[in-house]
């Protein structure tokens, strides 16, 4: 104790100096501390707690369910990632099929077949009412993607793309775009250049110039095609359900550089940028087609059994887990996606139609058609969380970001 007397004298002694060194006093405080701590024949280390910031609140993601009623006057829910629950529902047109969201969640935009309409409201102002614009009658709606502030919609009534420009918070259409027969869905370049319209019919996908709606040319791809996902490279992955593949179509040339075998009766393809991969939903097969797509040319990992009728397929987006809405059997599958194992069977509602999850990777979503409910599936131990009633009967498809 005498090394911490002399050590305390000399703390005093600089303390009582008119224009004290800080430097110095902080030094001989933080030695007062170890000698302090360190007294006796024995080293005793002290552990000082690392402090870390504290995390920000979680962002705010939007779910939106579109419930198609039989084909009837339909209606949307809007779910609360982190509450598991409804917050808002919204009235739309007649046998709504589809739905897009702006990268800001700033609006919403839903496509009703039957109305030949698209109704467009914000998912954040409770109190404003939707908006609808009217396409030309016989338009048949499918499928909307956003882009920038407006949107595309694919009419499989006339054979048509309709752009929509923005005005506010309502649209109104400004183009119509003729392309192939039965146009089904549509993508676009990251650059947002150029729209990708995919012609189930024609076996076809109409490139479009975003920047005066004209089209820049028509690439033939296999039968039927009817879903595309677009990845960062970019690439375009065009899904083939007659034919059972995937076209692999560079943007930058337009043309078809590869082809790949799929299973049969397949409903979607997407894409994950974290593992850099391809999922194929089989449905006829009951399987998932996994593709390496870290190369020009995707190359198959394996294929992976499902339970009956593997309908649309969802990655988290930290990498862990792949998830599989089996709408015949209705269940979900869980699989692992490092090592691609099997790892559960959630039962969920009837006819689980689509599937899709959060941004964080808290939540899957999927909705039960034929049971007029949506199933949250909390991702920390898969199971079920939530079970939300569909604002009216039908859910068939939902959005989340």
């Amino acid at each position: 104790m005498d090394k911490v007397k002399e050590v305390a004298s000399l703390l005093s002694c600089t303390c009582r100096l008119n224009r004290p060194n800080s430097a110095a006093v902080v030094v001989i405080l933080l030695l007062l501390v170890c000698l302090l701590t360190g007294c006796g024949d024995t080293f005793r280390p002290v552990a000082l707690p690392i402090l870390t910031p504290t995390p920000n609140p979680a962002e705010t993601h939007t779910v939106v369910v579109v419930n198609n009623n039989a084909g009837a006057s339909g209606t949307t829910n809007n779910l609360d990632v982190s509450g598991d629950s409804n917050v808002l529902n919204r009235q739309v047109g007649r046998n709504p099929v589809h739905a897009a969201l702006r990268s800001d969640q700033s609006l919403a935009f839903v496509v009703n077949n039957v109305d030949d309409t698209v109704t467009t409201y914000s998912p954040r102002l409770i109190t404003t009412d939707p908006s609808t614009v009217a396409l030309a009658t016989g338009s048949g709606p499918v499928f909307v993607l956003t882009a920038g502030t407006g949107a595309y919609v694919a009419n499989a009534g006339n054979n048509t793309v309709a752009a929509l420009s923005s005005l506010g918070l309502t649209q109104a259409a400004t183009a119509v775009v003729p392309v192939g027969n039965n146009p089904v869905a549509l993508a676009i370049t990251p650059d947002g250049k150029k729209v990708y319209c995919l012609n189930k019919d024609s076996g076809t996908v109409t490139v479009i110039n975003t920047s005066d709606n004209s089209i820049q040319t028509t690439i033939t791809v296999g039968s039927s095609p009817v879903w595309a996902v677009m990845s960062p490279t970019p690439l375009l992955f065009v899904l083939n359900q007659g034919s059972g593949t995937v076209s692999v179509i560079d943007p930058n040339v337009d043309t078809v550089i590869g082809t790949l075998n799929v299973g049969s009766g397949a409903t979607e393809v997407i894409y994950d940028p974290r593992l850099t991969r391809l999922y194929v939903a089989n449905f006829a097969s009951n399987t998932v087609s996994v593709f390496n797509a870290g190369t020009t040319i995707p190359t198959l990992i394996t294929t992976l059994n499902t339970d009956a009728g593997p309908r649309a397929v969802t990655a988290l987006s930290d990498g862990t887990r792949f998830y599989v809405a089996n709408s015949i059997a209705g269940t979900v599958s869980v699989f692992d996606a490092i090592s691609l194992a099997f790892r559960k069977t959630i039962p969920v509602g009837t006819t689980p139609y689509w599937i899709d999850s959060s941004p964080d990777s808290t939540k899957v979503f999927t909705p039960n058609r034929d049971s007029n409910n949506i199933s949250v599936i909390r991702t920390t131990d898969d199971t079920v969380a939530a079970t939300v009633p569909s604002a009216s009967p039908s859910p068939v498809f939902l959005v989340v970001q």
